[in-house]
């Protein structure tokens, strides 16, 4: 069982346009279908006005921490001295990166 409730193939595949309606309309899918664009537009915009050298370990620094950030903030994820300094040794090398 997925966690949203939905069953695949419970039906069989008569019933797997139905499932798949049901899942599309999962405010979670919708939301991340959002975010996913917005973060594509971002791209598109950083990667059109930066040197690559600079967008992608921007991009790669933010998600990092991003993730990091949200795995502790709301799904309770454990944090050690290691997650924060390795977070603040990234963060320092994209403040030097971005500054050069």
């Amino acid at each position: 069982m997925i966690a949203s409730g939905i069953v695949i193939f419970d039906e069989g595949f008569l019933g797997l346009p139905k499932q798949i309606l049901q899942l599309l309309m999962q405010p979670m899918l919708l939301a991340s279908f959002f975010f996913y664009g917005l973060a594509m537009l971002i791209w598109f915009r950083l990667v059109a006005t930066q040197p690559i050298s600079i967008a992608y370990p921007v991009l790669a620094t933010i998600t990092f921490a991003g993730i990091s950030g949200a795995g502790m903030l709301f799904l309770g994820e454990g944090y050690s001295v290691q997650k924060i300094a390795g977070l603040v040794f990234a963060l320092t090398g994209l403040l030097l990166i971005a500054s050069a």
